[in-house]
């Protein structure tokens, strides 16, 4: 694959820029963990820190996708549907796009701190030679996310409108914070 000598440089600064980032990042939290160790105490990451780890993530997303974008034509490429994970206080929930996939291919599994959710998109036409231009994705997909505690799976549900599947995973009652 040929990049233009400027698209290229610019990617290259930003692949830079970020693992500069992450190795920052990862200093700092080191750091706090350390000290954390050393002094018995409960020091915790500021809200700073949350946020840059927060962007740091963002820009790992937005380079994977580039890279995917740039290395496998789009008839190729891996679809990857976004997501979210949100700590809910008693629950984790897991919110996926999924447009056009049918609620028959959808597999949701959790084990070991981490849930899978997979399933297929077919294709949106019934020819490719048809095509003109396109850049939607189809095909099949697998997500795993490492989940932050463990979690009571055969309690989960999931909820699938739409285009939007959410699933909710109650935590194990001992992950859970006393509401003393």
């Amino acid at each position: 694959m040929e990049w233009e000598s400027g698209s290229q440089a610019g990617t290259s600064h930003w692949i830079d820029q970020a693992i500069l980032d992450v190795d920052h990042l990862r200093q700092e939290i080191s750091s706090v963990v350390e000290a954390d160790r050393g002094h018995g105490g409960s020091e915790t990451l500021s809200p700073e820190t949350h946020e840059r780890l927060h962007a740091v993530r963002q820009t790992l997303g937005e380079l994977t996708h580039a890279l995917a974008t740039h290395l496998f034509p789009a008839s190729r490429c891996p679809w990857v549907p976004p997501m979210e994970v949100c700590d809910k206080g008693r629950e984790i929930e897991a919110s996926f796009d999924l447009p056009g996939v049918s609620r028959a291919s959808i597999r949701i599994r959790a084990a070991d701190h981490t849930l899978f959710v997979s399933g297929e998109r077919p294709r949106g036409f019934d020819s490719p030679d048809s095509i003109h231009f396109s850049e939607r994705m189809h095909g099949p997909f697998e997500r795993a996310v490492r989940l932050p505690c463990q979690v009571d799976a055969k309690a989960s549900s999931a909820l699938y409108r739409d285009g939007c599947l959410t699933v909710r995973l109650p935590k194990q009652t001992d992950t859970v914070p006393n509401a003393s």
